[in-house]
């Protein structure tokens, strides 16, 4: 069975003052469809690096990746962000877009005063757009 992300010698890397520096060296990993996978590892090890190239956020590193039978790699910018856009969901380590605590009011003031309907997501994407709007 074709793994839906496979990573093969995958690598990232600066350079600075005439040297290269490997943030992330020779990554082989193939993760099933259904599979659970926890990355970990000490502060500064490339969690985050490895799992922006994975969500395609970043695509300035070297090796081959597949998503599905989709070579990655060899993609255009429009459209690995065409196949990100589709097939991704990322929630960033640093999320404070709004006050969580008032969302989460007005979510529940919806919801009380009943004007959640039976497509909760519109009523809830302009409560937040209108939010960030203040907000910002």
């Amino acid at each position: 069975m074709q793994p839906l992300i496979q990573l093969k010698n995958l690598e990232k890397a600066f350079e600075a003052g005439g040297q290269k520096f490997f943030v992330l060296r020779r990554i082989n990993l193939d993760i099933q469809a259904g599979e659970f996978v926890t990355i970990m590892g000490p502060s500064g090890a490339g969690k985050s690096t490895l799992l922006s190239i994975i969500g395609m956020l970043d695509g300035a590193w070297t090796g081959e990746y597949f998503f599905g039978e989709q070579p990655v790699h060899k993609l255009s910018v429009k459209q690995r962000n065409a196949l990100h856009k589709y097939n991704i969901g990322f929630v960033f380590q640093s999320y404070h877009l709004i006050d969580a605590h008032r969302f989460t009011l007005l979510h529940l003031t919806f919801l009380a005063k009943g004007r959640l309907t039976h497509n909760p997501g519109t009523t809830i994407c302009r409560t937040l757009r209108d939010e960030i709007k203040r907000t910002v």
